[in-house]
């Protein structure tokens, strides 16, 4: 089934021009084309590229309910939480469920409370742990038998580069990756709840298995 992008009407797969409209249709091959490409990036684990084919399938023919929730899905993969969420909900393909139970209907960060920074090195880069000198502080470099570097006289920490290890030098919240909001809700304080039953039972347990797994920066 096709649905013309431009009024909405339904077409039978053959078609190429809208029985109501009379504007040109993708033919079935480039949408076939976009379904494989779009699963197998997702299968490689390239989420943008796997994104951009889904919502392109999408855009041509509005018919493609998976394809739809995959895009919304993959933006929320992405970082784009906020954005992927509302496109889910304006397509009725998710519903608001009550509040976020991450951030408990704030909005911000459960880690660093909306702040952005790193809760161990506060922003600073640092290792907290050796103060930023990439030495053992137990020891003070001098190594031997201490039992804390092993000998090696370095942070064990750091291993003496200096660097938080908790934001890898960043000095941005590794919940958040500096954003302050909700990894979860990106920011809204609502808890959302995908229609899976709406989808096909492949997309469905796609669907879940992604919004289960972390999120990426």
């Amino acid at each position: 089934m096709k649905v013309c992008p431009h009024c909405g009407a339904v077409n039978e797969d053959k078609v190429l021009y809208c029985v109501k409209c009379m504007k040109p249709l993708p033919t079935q091959v480039t949408l076939d084309y976009l379904k494989r490409e779009g699963f197998s990036a997702l299968e490689s684990g390239d989420m943008r590229r796997a994104e951009e084919r889904f919502s392109k399938l999408y855009s041509l023919n509005p018919g493609e309910r998976d394809a739809a929730a995959l895009s919304g899905v993959l933006k929320i993969k992405l970082g784009l939480i906020r954005e992927g969420w509302e496109f889910l909900e304006s397509i009725d393909l998710a519903e608001r469920s009550g509040r976020c139970t991450s951030c408990r209907g704030t909005g911000r960060c459960p880690t660093c409370e909306g702040e952005g920074v790193c809760i161990m090195c506060g922003g600073t880069r640092r290792c907290s742990f050796c103060g930023g000198t990439g030495i053992c502080p137990s020891c003070e470099g001098r190594g031997g038998n201490c039992p804390v570097c092993g000998g090696s006289g370095l942070c064990p920490r750091c291993g003496g580069t200096k660097e938080c290890s908790y934001c890898r030098g960043t000095g941005r919240c590794y919940t958040c990756h500096g954003t302050g909001v909700c990894p979860t809700c990106g920011g809204t304080g609502e808890e959302y709840r995908i229609k899976v039953s709406e989808l096909t039972p492949r997309v469905g347990r796609i669907v879940v298995d992604l919004l289960h797994s972390s999120h990426s920066p």
